[in-house]
């Protein structure tokens, strides 16, 4: 089932000094406690900074080479704060924006093949130790964020959106953790991996007041040709 993201927006509406601010000749409607606006028809086109959207979501592998089994429930993705600047034109229920925001990815698996760092920092996915007890295997994909979004309201509270989202992926390591026939427990750590520094994600995302769901598409190989398996993602 797709995970619900909890959006918490705090604006601040500008009115642009360079567009017209003659009173509106919009239709208004009367809900019983008196006339109120729909938040589209404005005067004058509308600049506003949006605070929010934190969100968590499943990730699945796609195109994975033969032997990695990624378990979707137990793979995370997990969107950061992020700031977002809206312009929506007068008189329209679209609204465009670019903002920076940040996220993490987990590609996780549990069964018996693990990713592991070879000494050329190329990650490689291999067996674990015989006679051990596997616990997981994952590798985290940290970014920062530009997403270019496209919002169409289709109420005061429902909107339906569209993003495209670079991704500068500054950070990756692997965890690996397992225990021995002997019971002691052991952990695996390795950083600087060759992750892929610049990637594209398309998402689109429909939201009922400050609940949202979403769905992204990742076509971007998670690391650089050659030092990794070859695999994207997609996520929900």
């Amino acid at each position: 089932a797709p995970t619900l993201i909890n959006e918490s927006n705090t604006e601040w509406n500008f009115k642009m000094p360079f567009f017209s601010s003659s009173k509106s000749q919009t239709s208004k409607r009367n809900d019983g406690n008196g006339i109120k606006k729909h938040r589209w028809e404005n005067a004058s086109p509308q600049l506003s900074i949006n605070l929010g959207c934190l969100g968590v979501g499943y990730v699945a592998s796609l195109n994975t080479p033969q032997g990695m089994h990624t378990e979707m429930f137990d793979s995370y993705e997990f969107l950061g704060p992020r700031l977002m600047f809206m312009y929506q034109p007068r008189m329209s229920r679209f609204s465009y924006g670019v903002g920076v925001g940040t996220n993490w990815k987990n590609f996780r698996m549990t069964d018996g093949v693990r990713f592991d760092r070879e000494p050329n920092g190329n990650t490689v996915l291999t067996g674990y130790p015989e006679g051990v007890y596997i616990g997981f295997s994952r590798v985290k994909v940290f970014s920062w964020t530009v997403p270019l979004e496209v919002k169409y309201y289709l109420t005061d509270k429902v909107s339906l959106s569209a993003s495209s989202i670079v991704n500068f992926n500054t950070y990756a390591s692997l965890k690996t953790r397992y225990t021995t026939p002997e019971g002691q427990g052991v952990k695996e750590l390795d950083t600087h991996l060759h992750q892929n520094p610049v990637t594209v994600d398309f998402m689109g995302h429909v939201k009922y007041g400050a609940i949202g769901l979403y769905v992204k598409y990742s076509p971007c190989n998670v690391f650089e040709s050659g030092r990794g398996p070859k695999f994207q993602a997609w996520s929900t």
